[in-house]
């Protein structure tokens, strides 16, 4: 979904449809960041971050189970939130996956079904997530580091510790 002026910094492929991140590839510290949504030759949600218009990205991480991060990058538009998320390490099931809320309310909740060649996941010349909060940093403008607390354990209902037992327990 990326146009040949801009660099992948996330993908994720559900189905027939696509959602991407894109950065402007004019420098290290892009000018614009554009998260795209739909098919190949037809985007039907675009979103576009820049330091002239103001808007932003979000980003938070949240620890899934002893070993395992989901890191978050979002952004708001009207009463809707856009989440891509990241698990990293432990044992993920789910590599990645899109959701949407309005409100309180999940109205999409999708996992990405990418080649094992190109599995979801931020780019780092954007932001290190860190293994702790404290440790994590965005390297750009365009995306602020903000608490929100998702409900992970609905986005990722499928996911499931050792034993049975859920990331709660």
């Amino acid at each position: 979904m990326c146009t040949p002026q801009e660099e992948v910094a996330y993908s994720c492929t559900t189905g027939t449809k696509t959602a991407s991140l894109c950065k402007s590839a004019d420098t290290t510290a892009p000018a614009s960041l554009t998260y795209r949504y739909g098919r190949v030759g037809k985007t039907e949600l675009e979103y576009v971050a820049t330091l002239e218009n103001a808007r932003t990205f979000s980003a938070f991480t949240l620890p899934a189970n002893p070993r395992a991060q989901i890191r978050m990058v979002w952004f708001d538009k009207g009463d809707f939130q856009y989440l891509m998320t990241e698990c990293a390490g432990g044992s993920c099931k789910s590599l990645g996956r899109l959701a949407v809320f309005r409100g309180d309310r999940m109205l999409m909740n999708a996992e990405c079904t990418n080649p094992p060649s190109s599995q979801p996941h931020f780019s780092r010349s954007l932001i290190q997530f860190g293994p702790d909060v404290d440790q994590a940093k965005s390297l750009t403008p365009l995306i602020k580091w903000e608490e929100m607390l998702f409900p992970i354990e609905a986005i990722y209902k499928a996911e499931m510790a050792p034993h049975g037992k859920t990331w709660d327990n």
